[in-house]
């Protein structure tokens, strides 16, 4: 039990959560920030119950449960000495949080360990995002020797990553530099979505349909002249289904739309003075039909 009233409400200021586990696993405190995280839950409902039943819901400790698991009890109660650990707990509500455990013993003033303290912080968000990181990382490693532009927005369209062929495109020397930024602040020159200035978007429709979306796009070079790209945007999901990110391939087609647009000219011109030449022979041929008469006439007379 916690000895003095005091220790309680320096506990419970704790922003972080808090938990105190005697030797045979069960939990004889949890501070505020815990029992709200729980959704409420009072003291009655969590005091007594042993910990591995609490935050992973089974029925014997968890390092028995998975011999790859490392449990701070098991390893303070071994050892004496505090461990720091990352674990996977589930609530009462069966969601899942990721937490970074930090354990301390608890002695008896003959210096036996009678008791741990745990305080876990939670990194759910961060090891998310750790996660998806390397996912894309991975997978924009794969497209690093090809010429087309790689780079993975996130649903508020910021970039999490890109091959070396983007950065060559916007003329970065390292990832770091657009990371974090917005796609269409860094491909665009823009302070809001390019959808926004009349655009149209691959990566807004990839998010919103969940199927792959081809357009033709005009971003600008580092120098700021506009280059035309085809981008290709395809949707990435996590583990639960939902769109997490969307992967945009960038080809730059401004090379083939100055050839495309040099045959329209030509093909243009051509029309024009095939229409010329037509015009120019049908009044030949009325020239001579004219001719004709007229010798006929003289023919005649």
């Amino acid at each position: 039990m916690i000895g003095k009233s005091v220790n309680r409400s320096i506990l419970d200021s704790i922003a972080d959560y808090v938990l105190i586990i005697d030797k045979d696993y069960k939990i004889i405190f949890a501070n505020k920030a815990l029992l709200q995280l729980c959704e409420g839950a009072e003291e009655k409902d969590i005091i007594g119950k042993e910990c591995h039943n609490f935050s992973h819901h089974c029925s014997i400790p968890c390092f028995k449960e998975d011999t790859s698991t490392v449990c701070s009890h098991h390893e303070i109660f071994e050892t004496g000495k505090p461990v720091t650990v990352t674990h996977t707990h589930k609530l009462p509500d069966n969601t899942e949080r990721v937490f970074e455990i930090t354990s301390s013993p608890v002695r008896d003033e003959e210096g036996r360990v009678i008791q741990i303290i745990e305080i876990l912080r939670d990194v759910t968000a961060h090891k998310r995002a750790e996660e998806v990181l390397k996912k894309h990382q991975l997978l924009v490693s794969v497209f690093d020797s090809t010429e087309d532009g790689v780079v993975v927005v996130d649903r508020d369209y910021k970039i999490i990553s890109a091959n070396k062929s983007y950065l060559k495109q916007q003329a970065v020397s390292s990832l770091e530099e657009i990371m974090g930024r917005h796609c269409y602040e860094v491909s665009h020159r823009l302070d809001k979505p390019c959808y926004l200035s009349g655009e149209d978007c691959s990566v807004k429709n990839a998010f919103e349909t969940g199927t792959s979306h081809w357009i033709v796009h005009r971003h600008l070079n580092n120098e700021g002249a506009p280059i035309y790209v085809e981008t290709e945007s395809y949707p990435m999901k996590d583990d639960a289904g939902n769109i997490d990110s969307v992967v945009e391939i960038i080809r730059d087609i401004s090379e083939k739309r100055q050839f495309d647009r040099a045959l329209e000219k030509r093909v243009k011109e051509l029309e024009e003075f095939y229409e010329m030449a037509v015009a120019r022979e049908l009044k030949m041929v009325e020239l001579k039909e004219e001719i004709e008469r007229l010798k006929e006439g003289i023919k005649n007379r």
